[in-house]
């Protein structure tokens, strides 16, 4: 699954000048804002489950998930990576 997407340019409307005045000590830039969450990722899923049925009331469980996860966009970290799962259980049924 491959994933892009992205913010437009916060655009103000103009203001008064006593505002501007009130406001002048603030720092605010935000001209860059719409670059924080640009979005550009790609992940590659695999899983599968088995379920094994000992008699009428009870059974094994057994699944797993492997994903590896690239973030080929990084902002304020590569979160890079991959993970897996593997589970077991017993099942009972009444």
């Amino acid at each position: 699954m491959d994933s892009v997407a992205g913010m437009d340019p916060l655009i103000f409307p103009s203001i008064s000048p006593a505002a501007a005045d009130a406001l002048s000590f603030e720092d605010y830039d935000l001209t860059r804002v719409h670059e924080y969450s640009d979005l550009d990722l790609s992940r590659l899923e695999f899983s599968g489950s088995l379920n094994w049925k000992l008699s009428r009331s009870m059974g094994l469980l057994f699944g797993f998930l492997y994903s590896d996860f690239q973030d080929d966009d990084p902002y304020l970290a590569d979160t890079s990576g991959t993970y897996g799962w593997v589970w077991a259980g017993v099942s009972f049924r009444f």
